[in-house]
């Protein structure tokens, strides 16, 4: 994973992202609407980013097999 980039911008147009680095070395075009997002974190869009998950197998965690709690995760995320 690469480290957070610091004093950084953020180019979208047509809600596709065409650059992220640096201030100094992105080139915000004249008239670009801007969003001050200074003291903030800007991370990836997630879908459904918190959850709780309650299934039985997962709810014994600590008496279920890896190979077991590996099969009932790629049950939930596949």
């Amino acid at each position: 994973m690469d480290p957070p980039i610091e004093n950084s911008s953020i180019l979208v147009h047509q809600d596709k992202i065409l650059a992220i680095g640096p201030a100094r070395e992105i080139k915000i075009p004249r008239g670009a609407t801007r969003i001050d997002c200074k003291g903030l974190i800007v991370t990836a869009g997630f879908w459904n980013s918190h959850l709780h998950i309650f299934t039985s197998g997962l709810l014994r965690v600590r008496d279920s097999a890896a190979a077991e709690l590996d099969e009932q995760l790629d049950a939930i995320f596949n």
